[in-house]
């Protein structure tokens, strides 16, 4: 009896101390006051993302991976555009983005996006990103 509890509280020590890099989800976004122009705009820039084969030396050219543009910096509408213009393209059903700044799988639904809080710490407690 004493080990099972042991183990357990091992368990529960170990996943408090794991960061949670991908911490605010759609819910946490804002409400829009223009909600029809925030779907359409972000409708428009998740198509043109979707686009970047992202074959580039320095990687995907996306406009939400800009400094200041990230989800964090977006209304609920906005990102819900998003999601729909970048899975619309057949290339990305079935994946999505990893990026901090746009966690996207396309599989899931515009609930299913996420991104990281700014100053969110790797694996290696190290900061990678700011808004």
């Amino acid at each position: 009896m004493e080990i099972a509890i042991v183990v357990g509280v091992g368990v529960w020590v170990l996943m408090i101390g794991a960061p949670n890099i991908y911490a605010l989800e759609l819910k946490d976004a804002p409400f829009s006051k223009q909600p029809e122009a925030d779907i359409l705009s972000g409708l428009a820039h998740g198509a043109q993302d979707a686009k970047d084969s992202c074959n580039h030396p320095d990687g995907c050219h996306w406009w939400i991976l800009i400094r200041g543009h990230g989800f964090i910096n977006q209304t609920q509408e906005f990102i819900k555009g998003y999601y729909y213009g970048f899975c619309s393209n057949p290339r990305n059903i079935g994946g999505g983005s990893d990026a901090e700044q746009a966690d996207i799988r396309c599989d899931d639904g515009p609930y299913g996006v996420r991104w990281a809080e700014p100053g969110s710490l790797d694996d290696n407690n190290t900061t990678f990103w700011t808004p």
